[in-house]
């Protein structure tokens, strides 16, 4: 087949995807199996980390120079532009929530300076279609994330460039159940329901409407061992449940909808 025939076949496939998606619903979706861990950190350690026109939001889980971040564990199935286009993948995110655009106080997101992906082909799609800056990396998961529910136990380790990069450790605590019988997770939950935020170099950020829906969710404890990811701070956490604190740990099925990216200027 000539290649250039194939070139302009596949270019066509696209734009038909993008606009029907556009007039029909989001380009990208999918579920989730993840475990999230909650923390606080020091504002001045986060504001090494995020770029200049970004601010905190105000909330009341941490003290006045804290704010949460939520490191998150997941094992994705997600859909691109076709029900039947499908990629499963494990990522992991370090999640900095509740924060505003300086020139926009009033309108909240959450944003993840970096993205670790286990699958190339993913992290090629998300840098070119939504900026995001995903990278490269080995995940060892062990049992399935999926499997957390049954299992009651999961371990995994992150490594990028041959190094560990992060270990996490979670074993449940309770049962599975729905949202609403999570009262800790009803005060958190705001900061997990927010649009993206995505920042590019320099001025220049673009921002994507993003839906969540939490499907189930089961109480876990959480230890997290920070080795080595790329611009953060080493460190160590021990996360109680989300049974016992809003800033806690748990399993989380939950379902997604990620929409195109907008460019904003911050000035």
């Amino acid at each position: 087949m000539n290649i250039v025939f194939l070139k302009q076949k596949l270019t066509a496939c696209f734009v038909l995807s993008y606009f029907t998606n556009c007039f029909m619903g989001a380009p990208l979706w999918g579920t989730c199996d993840s475990i999230i861990a909650a923390v606080a950190m020091k504002k001045e350690v986060i504001r090494k980390i995020i770029p200049e026109g970004i601010e905190f939001t105000s909330q009341d889980l941490t003290p006045e120079d804290e704010h949460p971040v939520l490191y998150m564990f997941n094992k994705q199935k997600i859909r691109v532009f076709f029900p039947w286009l499908t990629r499963n993948y494990y990522e992991m995110i370090p999640l900095i929530p509740w924060v505003h655009l300086t020139k926009e106080p009033g309108k909240n997101y959450q944003m993840a300076p970096i993205l670790y992906v286990s699958s190339l082909m993913v992290v090629i799609g998300a840098r070119i279609l939504w900026h995001l800056n995903k990278v490269w990396a080995k995940m060892k998961v062990n049992p399935p994330m999926q499997d957390f529910p049954k299992t009651k136990y999961v371990n995994e380790t992150v490594f990028r460039k041959g190094i560990e990069a992060i270990q996490m450790n979670a074993a449940a605590d309770g049962e599975l159940g729905k949202p609403p019988a999570f009262p800790n997770l009803q005060k958190l939950s705001p900061m997990l329901l927010t649009d993206a935020l995505i920042n590019a170099p320099g001025p220049v950020f673009y921002t994507a409407v993003y839906q969540v829906t939490m499907n189930e969710v089961q109480g876990a404890n959480v230890k997290i061992e920070v080795l080595n990811i790329d611009g953060w701070p080493d460190g160590s956490f021990s996360v109680p449940s989300i049974n016992n604190a809003v800033l806690g740990g748990f399993f989380l099925n939950f379902s997604w909808n990620l929409y195109w990216p907008k460019k904003q200027k911050n000035n």
